[in-house]
């Protein structure tokens, strides 16, 4: 993307065809420019220019099928800004929760017991499924009928396991699997460790789950930075009550379409955090997609704000993910 430059009187070739009716403005990229800046006043007036074309009816803006799709927007655009002053009627409430960690897989992903979740007969969910689990028969059997993604018994350190089949060989021999209840994976797993159950303890729900830092993006754990924050991840929160405050669900097809996005606080520490602490480490960045997700959630926008303000403190003092100064990260973004 960029600007072409003709000589012209009329002024830059974005500003001569805007004028005319013959293109429209980008709004999504026009809403991420600063105002004040350069490139943030070229927006604004492209953006005039634009209105005075439909005003006028030039180009295409004597279709009136367009005219109606650029209200619409406006009209999203408004939505979105009441939303943001926290006045947004479809915002949802922050639902909080203690948990304690099961299991961590990347430095922007966990697996969380919730200590209040009670079965229906008011045990703990976790001790309830454990004594199902222990009261299965000891003796293995053949499990002919094994295949991905089917819920199963497992032996993990001496105890029997539920279990989701996440790979299998060819043969089926050797499986791959996901502990439901503590997240944890494991592979080349023998047939002969596992086991089928029955629905009705298959259809429990998982003790462990699955969440994902909301506002918040990572690098992959397979890179240095990604595997800092795994660590520092680990070391913040790792055999500790936690305060989990859950924000509404927001999915761009990704592979953690299933995670509860939260906002991690430690008990003994409940006015900062954990998302706070990454991103003002550099470990961690606010993508340009937080904007839309934080206006789903009440008080979610003006979390956002702390969390640019210290992106923007980690990238003056360059530390990790930006030792190079200011890295375009777009490309990772859904």
């Amino acid at each position: 993307l960029g600007s072409i430059h003709v000589p012209s009187p009329e002024g830059d070739f974005e500003s001569r065809l805007l004028q005319r009716g013959l293109a429209r403005l980008d709004r999504w990229r026009a809403d991420q420019q600063v105002p004040g800046t350069e490139l943030g006043n070229k927006y604004k007036k492209w953006a005039q220019l634009e209105i005075q074309a439909k005003n006028n009816k030039l180009g295409l803006w004597s279709d009136e099928t367009n005219i109606a799709e650029f209200e619409q927007q406006q009209q999203e655009k408004a939505d979105r800004a009441l939303a943001t002053s926290g006045f947004d009627q479809n915002a949802k409430e922050v639902r909080r929760w203690r948990a304690k960690v099961a299991d961590i897989t990347d430095g922007n992903t966990c697996y969380l017991h919730d200590l209040d979740a009670k079965t229906a007969r008011g045990l703990p969910l976790l001790d309830a499924i454990a004594t199902k689990m222990r009261s299965l028969p000891t003796q293995t059997e053949k499990c002919a009928l094994l295949k991905k993604n089917l819920i199963v018994a497992a032996q993990f350190q001496g105890e029997w396991c539920r279990a989701k089949i996440i790979e299998a060989d060819k043969a089926k021999t050797i499986f791959k699997l996901r502990y439901l209840d503590y997240g944890n994976v494991e592979s080349n797993v023998p047939a002969s460790k596992l086991r089928v159950i029955d629905a009705e303890i298959a259809s429990l729900p998982a003790a462990a789950i699955e969440a994902s830092l909301a506002y918040i993006a990572v690098l992959p754990i397979d890179d240095e930075i990604g595997e800092i924050a795994a660590a520092t991840l680990h070391e913040l929160i790792w055999d500790k009550t936690l305060i989990v405050e859950q924000h509404a669900d927001f999915y761009h097809g990704s592979d953690k379409a299933n995670a509860k996005r939260v906002v991690l606080k430690l008990s003994d520490d409940p006015d900062s955090s954990i998302n706070e602490k990454l991103v003002a480490a550099g470990l961690a960045r606010v993508p340009r997609t937080a904007k839309r997700d934080a206006n789903k959630t009440v008080d979610a926008p003006q979390y956002l704000e702390k969390l640019k303000d210290l992106e923007a403190k980690a990238r003056a003092a360059r530390q990790n993910l930006w030792r190079y100064g200011d890295v375009d990260y777009s490309e990772n973004e859904d």
